[in-house]
């Protein structure tokens, strides 16, 4: 793909200050894109920025208040393309997990994402989009991570629905499994490399992907008119 291949484009990457978020921001810097990082953390997101080329902007955000969302939009003003990472997983089965963790990881993982689409949409045009990430549970459910799975699920339903609610801006998601975040987070996953190992040793691919492969990925969807309602997996072949 064309280094500059977003050259002129404006991205907001939400949770975009580690993991898969940063992942995406840095490929889309290096493919031209104007990127702008909102997180919570104002320290993680100015560690972030140093990664990225000039032109970078870092804003904060908390994505379970829609007053915080609104707020970030209208200092953000117009953008191409916005990419929603923000997620997290409660391992938890559904005997021993609670209504309120529940509540919890749904109000983050996909009320939190309702939020940006909504509060977000009117910021692009009608070429833009709006890019989720789900996770593999959707199609393998694990009862170890019960809520996360039924709220990833969620995601992409919610994916489909908007595509055609919001149409002709466009609406995918990246549908991950396990993801490296050594590359980009310093020694945040060092310490498990067997982990990683093992995992990849059960992989058809043999091979455990990196926050910048869901980044090559989530810049091809940006840039594919024909894409939309969408769910692009990237699991190894976790789901096969």
């Amino acid at each position: 793909m064309n280094k500059d291949s977003l050259k002129g484009k404006t991205v907001l990457v939400v949770g975009g200050s580690s993991g898969i978020g940063l992942g995406i921001a840095l490929v889309c810097s290096n493919k031209g894109a104007r990127v702008v990082i909102a997180s919570r953390s104002v320290e993680k997101m100015k560690k972030a920025q140093e990664k990225l080329q000039t032109g970078s902007a870092v804003e904060p955000v908390d994505i379970l208040s829609t007053s915080s969302v609104e707020s970030l939009f209208e200092r953000v003003g117009k953008v191409n393309h916005i990419v929603v990472s923000s997620g997290s997983v409660t391992r938890a089965e559904f005997e021993n997990l609670s209504e309120d963790e529940a509540k919890s990881d749904f109000e983050l993982n996909v009320w939190g994402k309702y939020r940006v689409a909504k509060c977000g949409k009117s910021n692009l045009d009608e070429n833009g989009s709006i890019l989720f990430i789900s996770g593999a549970f959707s199609k393998r459910p694990n009862p170890k991570v019960f809520i996360t799975s039924v709220a990833v699920a969620t995601v992409e339903a919610l994916t489909k629905n908007l595509a055609k609610a919001i149409a002709p801006i466009r609406v995918n998601a990246v549908c991950p499994y396990v993801i490296d975040n050594s590359a980009v987070d310093e020694g945040s996953v060092s310490r498990r490399s067997k982990q990683m190992t093992d995992i990849a040793e059960n992989l058809p691919a043999n091979y455990v992907g990196t926050p910048v492969d869901v980044g090559e990925a989530a810049v091809s969807i940006m840039n594919n008119r024909y894409a939309t309602g969408s769910i692009f997996v990237m699991d190894g072949g976790y789901t096969l």
